[in-house]
Parts: structure tokens; C-alpha cells; sequence
């Protein structure tokens, strides 16, 4: 498997490449924004690391536009330890996050779960429609529909409702749906979940505030039921 590895500081990408070559893996190297997005539609890298603050092409700006054409997983590596920028970089389609400082162990264990769950994901996809009442999803263009109308939403979004629909009509804890979407047990307080969760409701349901598919169940986790619009119109 190969590593783009995206980092304008020369040191630091030397570091980087080495931890990863030494724990398997093929490294690509860029410098800035605009190299990264070259090398990233020659090579089709199986992962990009990924610095936010980078020349010629921001971070923010490489992530979205790799995302409007691919599901390449991409971590991100920031110096930014507030909740508002880590939320912003998943949003905008990053699969996880390492803040600086970090160990080479971190690292290349956060790198191998975001892989994984890439490979799970490959695999999960061999049924390509998943319906739960008038909600669809798309596992082939990773696409979510309800009632006949596209939804746009980030990969982790999309990750979130899918676990759900997964187990449709059953309570999945906050730990179980941490473990699935970012594959480590590294968030404890779950803010970054509720924030997706807000964020999904946002574009699901009719009425975010009283929402008729995804339900919270009070310190335990949600749960996805398939209830219909006209149902919930009516209410």
C-alpha cells in the first residue's frame, strides 16, 4: 500500500516517510497543495497524510477537492487542538486526525485503522442499496436519498447512517459507533459525535428538532428507525 505523504516542512516529511517505510509502506512525498494534487491523480495513493497548512494549496482546500471525485481515505495532520478545527477538517471529508506532537506508534495505528475500515467498507459494498423506509442509500456512489431526494453528505456522515441502517430499529452505543467510524476509542466525551449527529439530522430530517429517524436514547447511544415523511408530516 502507498502513503501520499503531504508536509512543507522538509525535516518533519523526512521523519514521516521513515516511520512509514519502516512499517511497510510505499511513501509518495509533496511539498505543497498543488503537488499533491498531481501526484495524487497519477499515483493513486491508498492514503493521504496530510498537512492543513501547506503552500500554493491549503490543506482545507486539497481535502474538498480530492472529495469531489474519490473516497481515497485522508487523515489530517494539524497543530490545532480545538474541537471547532478538528470538526471543521472532518466535515470537510477527512477520515481522522493526528494533532502535533505525535509518537510514530500513533501514528501508524491510526493510519492502519483508517485503512481497514476502508477495506471494510470495499467489502460491505457488494449489496449496492440499502432501504429503510423512504431512507436509501447508495453504496456504490455513496449517496443517501429520502423519499426520492439526494442528501449530500461527508464521508463520515455517510459512514454514521450507514452503521445505522446496519442496525435498523436498534440502539448502537456511543462506543460501538465511535469504534466503527473513526476505528479507535479515542474520543471519550463523544462531542465530535453528537456534532455529526447534529449535522446529519440538519440534512435528514424535516424537523432536525424533532427528529423521526434518528433518535437519541439518553446516555446509551441512537438509534435509526425507517419512519415514513408523511408519517412524520402528520405528527
Amino acid at each position: 500500500m502507498s502513503i501520499l505523504v503531504v508536509e512543507d516542512e522538509e525535516e518533519l516529511s523526512h521523519i514521516l516517510s521513515y516511520v512509514l517505510r519502516r512499517a511497510g509502506f510505499d511513501v509518495l512525498t509533496a511539498g505543497d497543495g498543488m503537488s499533491a494534487l498531481r501526484l495524487w491523480k497519477s499515483a493513486s495513493p491508498s492514503l493521504i497524510l496530510l498537512d492543513l497548512n501547506l503552500p500554493r494549496l491549503g490543506g482545507w482546500e486539497v481535502c474538498r477537492q480530492v472529495r469531489l471525485n474519490s473516497a481515497t481515505p485522508i487523515v489530517m495532520l494539524t497543530a490545532q487542538r480545538s474541537d471547532e478545527e478538528v470538526v471543521r477538517g472532518l466535515n470537510v471529508g477527512a477520515d481522522d486526525y493526528i494533532t502535533k506532537p505525535f509518537s510514530p506508534a500513533q501514528l501508524v495505528a491510526r493510519i492502519e485503522a483508517v485503512l481497514r475500515r476502508a477495506n471494510q467498507a470495499t467489502g460491505e459494498t457488494r449489496a449496492r442499496y440499502i432501504r429503510i423506509g423512504d431512507l436509501e442509500l447508495d453504496m456504490q456512489m455513496n449517496q443517501a436519498r429520502i423519499d426520492g431526494r439526494d442528501v449530500q453528505l461527508t464521508n463520515l456522515e455517510f459512514r454514521l447512517l450507514h452503521t445505522l441502517c446496519l442496525r435498523d430499529g436498534h440502539v448502537v452505543r456511543h462506543h460501538e459507533l465511535i469504534q466503527r467510524i473513526w476505528g479507535y476509542q479515542g474520543i471519550s466525551d463523544g462531542r465530535m459525535l453528537k456534532s455529526h449527529v447534529r449535522n446529519l439530522r440538519r440534512k435528514i430530517e424535516p424537523d432536525p428538532s424533532h427528529p423521526c429517524y434518528l433518535h437519541t436514547v439518553p446516555s446509551v447511544g441512537y438509534r435509526l428507525t425507517g419512519a415514513p415523511l408523511a408519517a412524520a408530516a402528520s405528527a
